[in-house]
């Protein structure tokens, strides 16, 4: 087995650049550090590694303040496991994702399905987009859909983390009102046949 392990805040690449620390499970029970990933283009104050997402051999890691796109608009990173050693194979944006959305700051992976929040989002700024992205076999990945909170208030503050299996999505909203001032909410989104996605919500 695999664990990922971001660092945000590492320097090798840069101050605050980040990096993820890849270890793999031994026949012992140990856990061995077989690699330290790092963007192909690594940015200060990027913070790679502020999320990370690990399925088969496919790792995800959210760079929240990277800034192809616009200052902190963020960006997804997909490393692939080939042979035994995982190397970046694709860097996602948000089709809508611009400056100060910190695309990235959530992510999360299952089979073939990428989710990543853009923490501030376009509907309400404390309020995440949620995008998804799928790829095809041998394929590239593209993206499937942008959901967003359709009972989503401006202070909810969602989109920090993330879950998903399967066809299913769960996004936390800490400070949403369900049940008194801050209770909280998760918003599950889950796939239809057809490719849309239905909302529920769980209290």
């Amino acid at each position: 087995g695999w664990l990922a392990v971001g660092a945000p805040g590492d320097d090798d690449k840069g101050s605050s650049a980040g990096a993820v620390r890849v270890y793999q499970r031994q026949a012992s029970g140990a856990w061995q550090l077989k690699q330290k990933l790092y963007a192909k283009t690594p940015g200060n104050y990027d913070n790679f590694g502020r999320s990370v997402g690990l399925s088969g051999n496919t790792l995800v890691v959210g760079a929240h303040s990277d800034d192809d796109r616009g200052f902190n608009a963020g960006a997804v990173y997909v490393f692939a496991l080939t042979g035994g050693v995982w190397a970046q194979s694709a860097k996602l944006f948000g089709s809508a994702v611009q400056g100060g959305q910190q695309f990235g700051r959530g992510v999360a992976v299952s089979g073939d399905r990428i989710a990543a929040t853009a923490y501030y989002g376009t509907k309400l700024k404390n309020t995440a987009d949620l995008y998804v992205f799928t790829r095809p076999p041998k394929g590239t990945w593209k993206q499937e859909a942008m959901l967003q909170d359709a009972t989503a208030n401006p202070h909810d503050f969602s989109g920090r983390f993330l879950a998903m299996s399967g066809d299913r999505i769960v996004l936390d909203s800490p400070n949403a009102d369900p049940k008194g001032y801050g209770s909280g909410k998760a918003i599950v989104f889950e796939r239809q046949p057809d490719g849309s996605y239905t909302q529920h919500v769980v209290v």
